[in-house]
């Protein structure tokens, strides 16, 4: 594996990896805000064709928009982010798709969870976005198209875009064919 933007700091024990974000760190393109960011930290792996990705999720959250999750990389205009964002004093599951501009869903968890169990399955030129509270029962909230390229890269993503850095363990990151 390996980082494009490496964080201020990282650890990797076991199938734990911790990390403490930059300041002012994201991913995202033009909609709304009228800036592109491409500086947010991302530890991946090249992954080819159709595949499941399942990552845990723990955040030190504090600032606003402070965000961890996974991430599935085609190039710098078409990407998915999707994971747990804290906005407005609550964490969200969030997912964002870029295809040139970034479009943005998010929704507080039902039941709030410091641990989040998340799930990609790329099939083609899409891929389901799923979360679970216990790791067992998953459920999809984002469907998308993201590009017919055969190789991506796939791994874990975090960033700080309003805050000073926070500290985020990602646990089980796996990926499969399928």
């Amino acid at each position: 594996m390996e980082w494009l933007n490496p964080p201020a700091k990282f650890s990797e024990e076991h199938d734990i990896i911790r990390a403490v974000t930059l300041p002012k760190t994201d991913f995202w393109r033009v909609t709304h805000y009228d800036f592109t960011k491409q500086n947010a930290h991302f530890y991946h792996i090249p992954v080819r064709g159709d595949f499941e990705l399942n990552v845990t999720v723990r955040g030190d959250y504090r600032d606003n928009y402070d965000q961890a999750g996974f991430m599935i990389y085609a190039d710098e205009t078409n990407w998915i982010k999707a994971g747990i964002e804290y906005t407005c004093g609550v964490r969200n599951i969030s997912a964002v798709i870029t295809r040139e501009f970034s479009d943005w869903s998010v929704l507080p968890l039902a039941v709030p969870s410091d641990l989040v169990h998340f799930r990609a399955v790329r099939k083609k030129e899409s891929v389901e976005v799923f979360y679970s509270l216990d790791g067992i029962n998953f459920t999809m909230y984002r469907l998308g198209y993201l590009s017919l390229r055969e190789e991506v890269l796939a791994g874990m993503m975090c960033a700080s875009p309003m805050g000073e850095g926070f500290s985020v363990e990602f646990e089980g990151f796996s990926v499969r064919s399928i």
